[in-house]
């Protein structure tokens, strides 16, 4: 089980009453991979990177599911511009929120794009290096290191190997193209344990540390929009917002949340922030869902749920904004 959610994963999370706001933190869906590999033979006809008609219908139901839960939440006002919606700069991510809306009943509702490039994390040094310490590390199986099993699967797909983002995407490729639907490989059989593994662990291993450039932007609009409507008291007609993303900034965001938050997020995987009055405080509760029921959080610095005042204290902490320091 996975450090991220609490012990209390099997019990049905409902939405708390007197909701205020709602956060929607989500990877995007299903897609192809990123790189071209040469030898495997795809069968989505979808161009590389981009999301599957799978990956659409996830997403629906992402929207689909926000709907029945919010359903009372959302109905209570009646007034346009509740619902909010942004997506990092890529396709993939703006088709997924579009998705979303449509499942949610507002596919009207306008979409910003995340001003931040998506891709800069990866052109820093520090970045970089992490990757290289990673592939140094033990590998598996009869692989001295992560790099040289990582060189072995570029050689037997054909990807592309020639800097640190390529090497950082060839097992993701793999891995992605087997879960698209396309049968694993027969030299890759004998070693798909050891493959996956090899997905997770360069993945985890590259962003530690730099978990704050990928996550600043959405974790910031948290901040900046509870401290305006809770802590300021300004009207606006916003309820919900929705953040369509990729799998290192959801898994960024839940870092920062929680210092174990397990591996990679699957596809439309989702982080809930649910805040909410209880007697005359407002509250904020944390939840993340992948397929099934959303389960709590375990946030230890803080608590989960926790008031609302202590929870803006430590997301000035962690983006080391002006404030209270935790």
């Amino acid at each position: 089980m996975s450090a991220t959610v609490s012990t209390a994963q099997n019990q049905r999370q409902g939405p708390p009453e007197n909701l205020l706001y709602v956060f929607v933190i989500s990877r995007h869906g299903q897609r192809t991979p990123v790189i071209p590999c040469k030898k495997l033979f795809k069968k989505e006809p979808t161009d590389y990177g981009q999301l599957t008609a799978n990956g659409r219908e996830q997403t629906f139901r992402l929207g689909q599911f926000l709907r029945d839960r919010y359903k009372l939440f959302l109905e209570a006002s009646g007034k346009t511009g509740q619902v909010l919606a942004t997506h990092v700069g890529l396709d993939r991510c703006r088709d997924s929120v579009k998705e979303t809306l449509r499942g949610l009943g507002v596919p009207a509702a306008a979409t910003n794009v995340d001003p931040t490039v998506y891709d800069v994390p990866f052109l820093l040094d520090s970045l970089n290096a992490n990757l290289d310490k990673a592939l140094k590390e033990p590998g598996r199986g009869n692989f001295a290191t992560l790099g040289d099993l990582i060189a072995f699967v570029a050689e037997k797909t054909g990807a592309p190997l020639q800097n640190n983002t390529e090497k950082f995407l060839v097992m993701d490729s793999l891995v992605t193209y087997v879960f698209n639907g396309n049968p694993v490989p027969e030299w890759a059989k004998p070693l798909w344990d050891d493959l996956l593994w090899a997905d997770q662990r360069v993945f985890v291993r590259s962003l530690v540390g730099y978990e704050q450039p990928f996550a600043a932007y959405v974790l910031g609009r948290v901040l900046d929009t509870l401290a305006v409507k809770l802590e300021e008291g300004v009207e606006r007609p916003d309820k919900m917002h929705l953040f369509s993303m990729s799998d290192t900034n959801v898994f960024s965001a839940l870092k920062l949340l929680n210092t174990s938050p397990g591996g990679r997020p699957c596809f439309c995987a989702s982080i809930l922030i649910e805040v909410y009055k209880d007697g005359p405080k407002d509250f904020v509760r944390v939840l993340y869902r992948t397929k099934d029921e959303p389960c709590v959080v375990h946030m230890e610095k803080v608590g989960n749920p926790c008031e609302l005042i202590r929870f803006l204290e430590f997301l000035r902490s962690v983006l080391k904004t002006p404030g209270h320091k935790i």
